[in-house]
């Protein structure tokens, strides 16, 4: 198994360290200076904890209910990181996922610059008339949360009343995050506020062509 990031450049610390304790003694503030520049660069090479609000995110879905997409190495649990073109191309959508979401999700990897950033993928499963806005995303050591706020769908897509969905949730992190993702959890509201979709024009209860249900939220992420 190839080495991860985070093992690569701690490796490489130790390196950086025996190379100055080579250097003459002469002018040590120079040579202090630069090892502590050093660290600082290799810490930032590597981000456990941070925040980012409005992320680009692509939220595929399987109308079957079930998973979108799955891990290389089937590692299922709460989500998991996406850090190397290799892993991305290596993910496989489940049967039932349609072709537009595919590609959609296939480009949003392609366009994503793994030497700066990393893609997050988590699983819920909404009812099948409504969407979500992410607002944030914060990762801390093994643990990722979203914000998000849940809205209906606008009235020309097709959805199916009391119905739910699997959906994948792909945030990209504006950062090189390489940990293992233990627990992780959302907060959201309903509806969102300055939503776009016209609500007087969705008929209720209806099956094609958007709905509006009065339902509680329990159970909506899982």
């Amino acid at each position: 198994m190839s080495p991860t990031r985070r093992q690569v450049l701690r490796g490489a610390v130790p390196a950086v360290l025996g190379l100055t304790g080579c250097v003459s003694s002469d002018g040590p503030d120079n040579d202090g200076d630069d090892d502590s520049s050093r660290r600082e660069d290799d810490r930032a090479a590597v981000e456990d904890s941070g925040r980012v609000s409005d992320p680009s995110v692509v939220k595929p879905r399987n109308p079957d209910g079930r998973r979108v997409l799955d891990p290389p190495e089937d590692e299922y649990g709460v989500g998991f990181l996406v850090g190397s073109t290799e892993t991305a191309e290596a993910l496989r959508f489940q049967p039932g996922v349609p072709s537009a979401d595919v590609t959609a999700t296939r480009e949003f990897l392609a366009a994503t610059d793994f030497t700066e950033e990393t893609v997050y993928v988590t699983h819920i499963r909404p009812r099948s008339c409504y969407q979500y806005r992410i607002h944030s995303v914060t990762w801390q050591y093994s643990d990722v949360e979203y914000e998000y706020c849940r809205e209906l769908r606008s009235p020309d897509e097709q959805c199916v009343a009391d119905t739910r969905v699997g959906m994948a949730l792909c945030f990209r992190l504006p950062a090189v995050v390489d940990m293992d993702v233990h627990s992780g959890g959302s907060s959201g509201r309903f509806p969102c506020e300055g939503s776009t979709t016209d609500y007087a024009v969705i008929e209720s209860n209806a099956t094609v062509g958007g709905t509006t249900t009065t339902e509680d939220t329990a159970g909506e992420d899982r």
